[in-house]
């Protein structure tokens, strides 16, 4: 047993680690395409639409297994869900979920932007067991919960078993629909160009790459990774793929940028903890748009996610770069009014410690009369430069 403690370690589990990464060095990890993701999610729409309206009308087990086969992968697909876990949710985690419009904090609430506080008003959500026991939620649509609630008028109706507890009951015995097969079949049908792709785990690993050009900060990767399951040094080092494109792309840029001897010209650090021009003359801290990607542009966009950099081209790498005339800039002081409006319209951006972008900064400035001699920068480095006094204290 000595021996076994001693040198376990060594010829064993260091043996094994260096075994399982060289076998994934250059090996090409293929996600589903975001234009078949969009098709997918439109295919079980309609099916969802169509099988809750078949049930109703019509019910014996065959329609009753296709509209519970619906749900589960849409489920899945939507909260990018393991589907062990998907599959093996309980009849009563959905019926005995509270009702969390009463349980929610007011004051939470009035701090989100007006999209969110809508999304809270008309989501439904229910906890269940994730891995390692852990409590996961399940975000449902009102699609998706009145196909459930009609699921479950159902089913004693069609002859699902009393002993039968889980939501997504197999015909015949205790047992639930494989959320795998399930979704390898409606892959199928979809007519998608990958369909070998799709499966939850690639999912996953698909949502946790695309976050990665939404430039989430902490509390936000904290958010995903804990509904996706896992923690966050998980969701880094096994989900988040360092996408070839990233590599090529982004980090390629800035490599070329430094062989070229433009280092200093043409890479920047983002959010450099630095002191900032609040009047706007100093461009340390850039909006490069990476920000404002929406969640839809993954979901519903069907296009490649990311956009050329106007920053870094061709020209820039091969030809020096001209000095640009310096401007002067006069600094204006910022005003008792004006820092109480920042104040109250980046409350939630304070709270975060998450800078605005030029979209949010825009729309204060057209909220806010007081704003009208700031420009977007302005607003955001006075943001910034109050977020960076509040870590320091």
């Amino acid at each position: 047993m000595k021996l076994i403690e001693e040198e376990w370690k060594h010829k064993i589990t260091a043996v094994a680690l260096r075994s399982a990464k060289e076998t994934k060095r250059n090996q090409q990890v293929l996600l589903p395409t975001t234009a078949d993701l969009v098709k997918l999610k439109d295919y079980l729409d309609a099916e969802l639409h169509d099988a809750t309206k078949v049930l109703k009308n019509c019910v014996n087990m065959e329609n009753f297994q296709k509209l519970s086969s619906v749900i589960l992968c849409r489920v899945m697909m939507l909260n990018r869900r393991r589907s062990g876990e998907t599959s093996k949710i309980l009849l009563q985690d959905f019926e005995k979920r509270p009702n969390w419009q009463l349980g929610h904090n007011t004051e939470i609430i009035n701090s989100m932007p007006l999209t969110e506080q809508q999304l809270v008003k008309r989501l439904d959500m229910i906890e269940i067991r994730g891995k390692r026991g852990r409590n996961v939620s399940l975000i449902m649509t009102p699609d998706i919960k009145e196909s459930i609630q009609v699921l479950n008028q159902k089913r004693h109706q069609v002859g699902i078993s009393e002993t039968n507890g889980y939501l997504f009951p197999r015909g015949n015995g205790d047992g639930h629909i494989e959320g795998h097969v399930a979704m390898r079949s409606f892959a199928s049908k979809a007519e998608l160009e990958y369909p070998e792709r799709v499966g939850s785990t690639n999912m996953r690993k698909y949502i946790a790459t695309v976050t990665q050009m939404m430039n989430l900060n902490d509390g936000e990767l904290e958010w995903l990774s804990n509904h996706l399951g896992h923690s966050i040094n998980v969701h880094r080092e096994y989900y988040r793929n360092q996408e070839s494109a990233i590599e090529l792309g982004k980090v390629a840029k800035m490599l070329l940028a430094v062989d070229a001897g433009n280092a200093l010209a043409d890479v920047r650090k983002r959010d450099v903890d630095v002191a900032i021009d609040e009047s706007g003359s100093e461009q340390e801290l850039e909006d490069d748009g990476i920000g404002e990607i929406a969640v839809e542009v993954a979901m519903e966009g069907g296009q490649d996610v990311g956009e050329p950099d106007a920053r870094f081209d061709k020209t820039q790498i091969d030809q020096p770069r001209k000095k640009k005339a310096s401007k002067t800039s006069t600094k204006i002081a910022w005003t008792t009014e004006e820092t109480e409006a920042i104040q109250k319209l980046f409350k939630k951006n304070y709270n975060l410690r998450q800078v605005p972008n030029k979209k949010e900064c825009d729309l204060a400035k057209q909220k806010e009369p007081a704003l009208y001699r700031r420009d977007w920068k302005s607003i955001k480095y006075k943001v910034y430069n109050d977020i960076q006094r509040l870590k320091k204290t």
